[in-house]
């Protein structure tokens, strides 16, 4: 039997069929879609930026601005929808990319697009897939906060003598049912991780299916997720330190041209200083977030892949040998 690794279940979406560079195919079409949405934001708040800038360098004016000026207010509020909005548009194009790497993955097909993307029954599924586990979880919860608001409430009646219900006790229970409910939404979350990958690989609604699939394997699967968030925070923060070191000569030429205190009037200087850091940043963080959101996906590929070589069920439409991918003509 083979042994579960940790390590390669993190790692599995970067290591998988490095060949094809089809890993790398869809980081483009994540990155280059979320460019398209960041630019059309910037381009719609570019009029007020010059207001905004001197609103964010003056205390006095921001509190004024911020708790007194609708205008002002509905302009923030314009800004807050259309991110909204670009992350709308944005989910169909993310439900192609995780289409396309779960069939490339299990079973090694890649599609002859420019970018590999398609398959939008798989896309619709998994639509279909997240809108049920995002209903499953809020069902779930309030089915927890049932008892543990009952607990919390009978502790404060059994314990108040008049001079109010015994603080140390009421908070030890407080602190129990946070415990207990996170505990039970972390054993929902990696019981149900499954559910997308299955339903991508047998072309049909699997989401029960994963608590099966599951079975046994709880520890394995949540370590994977754990070890990943910390790899992931990891990278996040040498992604900051790494902007941080590009930003400082930009930063240093800012301050010493318009100091600490810049005004409307120094808003194209900005502009250019911002260039290269904002540019940094955004595909840093984005290609970041890209392999976040994979190598979790990936978790579930390589658990499925592993739990198949060490039992009798196949991986479904496998048709390929491991690590050579079809390539598929676009119909």
């Amino acid at each position: 039997m083979n042994r579960y690794s940790v390590s390669d279940a993190i790692f599995f979406a970067t290591s998988y069929d490095r060949k094809s560079r089809h890993f790398w195919r869809l980081a483009m079409a994540y990155l280059l879609s979320k460019l398209v949405f960041f630019a059309i934001v910037l381009a719609a708040i570019y009029p007020f930026a010059a207001e905004a800038i001197s609103v964010v360098a003056n205390t006095e004016v921001w509190n004024e601005k911020t708790f007194q000026d609708p205008e002002f207010l509905s302009k923030v509020e314009l800004f807050s929808n259309l991110s909204t909005l670009g992350g709308l548009l944005f989910l169909p194009i993310f439900l192609m990319i995780l289409a396309s790497f779960y069939h490339w993955t299990l079973n090694d097909e890649v599609r002859r697009s420019w970018l590999g993307l398609g398959y939008g029954k798989a896309a619709l599924n998994l639509l279909v897939v997240y809108i049920a586990i995002y209903g499953i979880f809020l069902i779930f919860i309030f089915l927890l906060l049932i008892p543990a608001g009952g607990a919390i409430t009978a502790v404060v009646f059994a314990t108040d003598n008049g001079d109010g219900p015994n603080t140390a006790l009421t908070v030890l229970v407080v602190v129990t049912a946070i415990i207990g409910v996170m505990a039970a939404l972390f054993w929902l979350g990696v019981k149900l991780s499954i559910a997308p990958a299955l339903s991508v690989r047998d072309s049909e609604i699997r989401i029960f299916e994963s608590f099966s699939a599951t079975r046994g394997h709880f520890w394995k699967l949540l370590g994977s997720y754990l070890l990943l968030y910390l790899v992931v925070m990891v990278v996040g923060l040498i992604i900051l330190m790494a902007v941080a070191f590009i930003s400082a000569p930009f930063m240093a030429v800012g301050v010493s041209q318009i100091g600490f205190s810049p005004g409307a009037e120094d808003l194209q200087l900005i502009i250019k200083l911002a260039v290269v850091p904002l540019i940094s940043l955004f595909v840093l963080s984005t290609l970041w977030e890209y392999w976040s959101y994979m190598s979790y996906h990936g978790i579930a590929v390589y658990f499925l892949k592993w739990k198949a070589k060490n039992s009798a069920e196949p991986l479904k439409n496998n048709a390929a040998p491991a690590h050579e991918a079809t390539v598929k003509t676009e119909p």
